[in-house]
């Protein structure tokens, strides 16, 4: 538990905020049908969906990857993943408080 409520409020409002980006991501995935993915280094590839939260440049190694395994994988996998942070987020608020 982190002692300052000042750094504990910060770190619960970071951690919404990736429950927010990780709720866009499924909301993309359950009606488009589509998640970005990094092309480099093998290892980061496999993660990388949920490292992205930013979009891509235009000369960016960040690619799509579109089908029904989105839907069915992805998605649940991202709603998830944003019940988690900000469930999380709203504790550290609440913490912070005293």
């Amino acid at each position: 538990m982190l002692t300052s409520p000042q750094a504990s409020l910060a770190v619960g409002i970071l951690l919404m905020a990736v429950g927010v980006s990780f709720f866009y991501k499924a909301v993309i995935a359950l009606i488009k049908g589509r998640t970005e993915y990094w092309t480099g280094f093998l290892p980061l590839t496999i993660i990388s969906p949920f490292l992205i939260h930013l979009p891509g440049g235009t000369n960016s190694l960040i690619k799509y990857a579109e089908g029904m395994w989105v839907v069915a994988v992805m998605a649940p996998i991202f709603i998830v993943l944003s019940v988690l942070c900000s469930l999380a987020g709203a504790e550290y608020c609440r913490n912070a408080r005293g």
